[in-house]
């Protein structure tokens, strides 16, 4: 986990859901990985993090995973100043972040969103932009008021282009939230953004809502999928109880999707056939994609 930086819960899933590798094992059948498996980890880590979902690359060779990664790495480097130049518009989105600059903020927000793919938007713009404005925070390099301003900017877009969605006749309905103990509701709202451009018709719930909360609203709506996000911290354990009990409330043929840095942390502890992990927006929309396949 350490050389890959890969977290032992993804490397796990992985192995397990798409066979990434098969790590040679002793006689007391803990895992053994060489030295060419952790450079695979890394180059599948390195590809993820570009945007790429983690079941398109799974069963490439080393040599393939290789060859993606310069090109991945090429086109970024040559995008200078054009509507691909997601660095451009994450360290914009930051300068005004650290200014206070509510209407720039806003602006380049509804600008990037308007000249980009919405998939392209949500995975290497604002995701990104709200991951280092997390980071920014508990690291002390940005301050608090900095850290509330942007996001509640980010959450106001973000929401206007959730309720401003019209979902296809017939469309599945779905949910989104955070369990009680959890604060940060923004991955939630990326996820039914996600969900929304995939054709569901998305009812985000907000932040902190009790077990039996998320579960009554599921019912009420028929929803067949509830999305939640669980980012900060990893080991609460009001947390952990309203998830236990989320999923003892919904019935059976409810899908639970979860995301979010500190999922792994408390899925670990909890085995269940509804749960699902689901690592990044690019890895959902995969999901949804072939989720469409089979229906």
């Amino acid at each position: 986990a350490r050389l890959s930086g890969l977290t032992p819960f993804v490397l796990r899933a992985w192995e397990k859901r798409y066979a990434v590798l098969r790590p040679a094992r002793t006689a007391t059948n803990r895992r053994q990985y060489s030295d060419a498996d952790v450079e695979r980890l890394t180059l599948l880590r390195k590809l993820t993090e570009a945007g790429i979902a983690i079941s398109g690359v799974a069963k490439l060779p080393d040599a393939e995973l290789r060859v993606l990664l310069r090109k991945v790495e090429e086109e970024g480097r040559n995008a200078d100043g054009d509507a691909k130049d997601y660095a451009g518009w994450c360290a914009a989105l930051m300068r005004q972040a650290q200014q206070l600059d509510s209407g720039g903020l806003e602006h380049s927000l509804r600008e990037a969103e308007r000249q980009l793919s919405r998939s392209a938007f949500v995975d290497h713009v604002v995701g990104p932009f709200i991951s280092d404005i997390g980071s920014g925070w508990r690291e002390g390099r940005i301050r608090v008021v900095q850290e509330h301003h942007a996001t509640g900017i980010v959450r106001a877009v973000l929401t206007d282009l959730l309720r401003s969605a019209v979902p296809p006749s017939g469309a599945e309905r779905v949910v989104s939230s955070t369990p009680g103990g959890q604060h940060h509701e923004l991955g939630a709202l990326l996820a039914g953004l996600v969900a929304s451009t995939a054709g569901r018709a998305v009812t985000h719930l907000g932040a902190d809502l009790p077990a039996e909360e998320i579960a009554a609203a599921a019912r009420d709506l028929g929803t067949a999928e509830v999305l939640l996000s669980i980012v900060y911290p990893p080991d609460d354990a009001q947390t952990f109880g309203q998830l236990v009990e989320l999923v003892r409330l919904l019935p059976s043929d409810v899908r639970i999707v979860v995301g979010g840095a500190s999922a792994p942390a408390y899925l670990a502890r909890l085995d269940h056939p509804s749960l699902l992990y689901i690592e990044s927006t690019a890895e959902l929309r995969e999901y949804y994609s072939a989720s469409r396949q089979h229906d």
